[in-house]
């Protein structure tokens, strides 16, 4: 029994001091307030623009861009799968995807 509580308090040790990883998702860019990658207000969970993100995009995730991004005030991004959903706009920052990229759906 004593062995039996050891490994159960080791794995309860485990659960609570890993580090969380984040789940991927699907982010939209609108530009709602500047055309600046790095501000999360230009970030939504949903194609509406209707739930606000609550992260900028990360290496898991997938991003669809509707509207210029000229600037970004922080590092270079990594993100999963970039998708360009528009063919009058500027995409002038650098930035790398793991997964593909589209380009007004091509």
């Amino acid at each position: 029994m004593k062995k039996s509580l050891g490994t159960l308090a080791t794995l309860a040790a485990l659960l609570v001091f890993s580090p969380a990883v984040a789940a991927a998702q699907t982010l939209y860019f609108n530009g709602a307030m500047n055309a600046d990658w790095n501000q999360l207000a230009n970030w939504w969970q949903d194609s509406g623009h209707t739930v606000q993100a609550v992260s900028l995009p990360g290496s898991a995730d997938a991003v669809i861009v509707s509207a210029a991004v000229s600037s970004n005030a922080g590092p270079a991004p990594t993100v999963a799968m970039l998708a360009l959903d528009g063919v009058d706009f500027v995409f002038g920052i650098n930035a790398t995807t793991t997964g593909g990229a589209t380009f007004a759906g091509t």
